[in-house]
């Protein structure tokens, strides 16, 4: 076998004599480790010691933030909305930071190896776990949902506006990570096939919650309080239906999947741009026909979604 291929991290070359090879390994897993760990507890700390509540801004006249640069109408509205809570509301932030960590699992798996193809494709499980974030996302609204309803939108631009902001971070999020484990990894012929699965896994993700979110609440933390605060209510049954829903995203999934795998074993490059072209064009069939019935399911059930969210009040 050649000796090239035998390592599987600092500790496969420190056995076959590579000592500074496998020195250089040990020290770039463990300063990746260290810095994603820093600004994980950076980005943790502000969110939890300065919530929402208590913070005040000076806003100039006539600047009305992301309502300003957005399209009018429901949509470029409910886009400049969902942005908002993207970025500034701490139960939307903690699903951003718990991203980082999962290229991290990825390379503990693989035994410290960066030119593992597992921590290569670190990728696509970010993805799969974006996904499903907004599977319940009118939750996080609250009685203040009912707004939402007085303005007149429509389901459709309701489900296209959250789709858009979600995919606005969830996107180039996503992207960057793939071209960083695959840079980091060396193996840059897997760039096509990790972008096709990865993109495939979070657009048809993205569709699915975009009907799933207009039949579904749940008890959240209320605006203000830590994300990680326990809410009485929630049950077996919606940690199944999420799992239900995963099992539907990686399902759909499958025509990019399968070809990203062969790819990254047969190290054949058709394979890779076959996973690139279904994750593609079924994952933006998939978005647009989640918004168009989510959209119908929303017209439909919008007040029975409001009415089971003021029940949650003070649960």
């Amino acid at each position: 076998m050649d000796p090239d291929r035998r390592g599987v991290g600092g500790a496969g070359d420190a056995g076959v004599g590579r000592h500074p090879r496998g020195i250089l390994k040990l020290l770039i897993g463990a300063a990746t480790l260290v810095l994603l760990w820093w600004l994980w507890r950076r980005s943790l700390a502000a969110a939890l010691v300065s919530p929402p509540r208590a913070r005040t801004a000076t806003v100039k006249a006539g600047k009305i933030g992301w309502f300003g640069r957005m399209p009018t109408g429901g949509t470029g509205a409910t886009w400049a909305r969902a942005l908002t809570y993207w970025l500034h509301d701490p139960r939307y932030l903690r699903q951003l930071l718990v991203v980082p960590i999962f290229p991290v699992l990825m390379l503990f798996y693989s035994g410290g190896d960066v030119r593992s193809p597992m921590f290569a494709y670190s990728a696509v499980l970010v993805a799969f776990v974006l996904s499903i974030v907004s599977y319940a996302d009118v939750s996080y609204d609250g009685t203040a949902f009912a707004t939402v309803l007085a303005t007149g939108v429509r389901g459709r631009q309701d489900r296209a506006g959250r789709l858009l902001a979600a995919a606005g971070l969830g996107v180039p999020l996503t992207i960057v990570i793939a071209i960083v484990t695959v840079g980091l990894s060396t193996q840059w012929s897997l760039l096509v096939p990790v972008l096709g699965a990865s993109l495939g896994l979070l657009l048809t993700g993205y569709g699915v919650c975009a009907i799933s979110s207009a039949s579904i609440v749940q008890p959240v933390p209320a605006p203000g309080d830590s994300p990680f605060k326990r809410v009485p209510g929630a049950s077996v049954v919606t940690a199944l239906l999420m799992f239900l829903i995963w099992i539907g995203i990686a399902v759909l999934s499958l025509p990019s999947l399968i070809p990203a795998i062969l790819a990254g074993v047969t190290g054949d490059a058709m394979w890779g741009f076959v996973a690139l072209a279904a994750g593609l064009v079924l994952g933006v069939v998939f978005a647009i026909v989640g918004v168009l019935v989510g959209g119908r399911v929303f017209d439909r059930n919008a007040p029975a979604l409001l009415a089971q969210l003021q029940s949650f009040k003070g649960a």
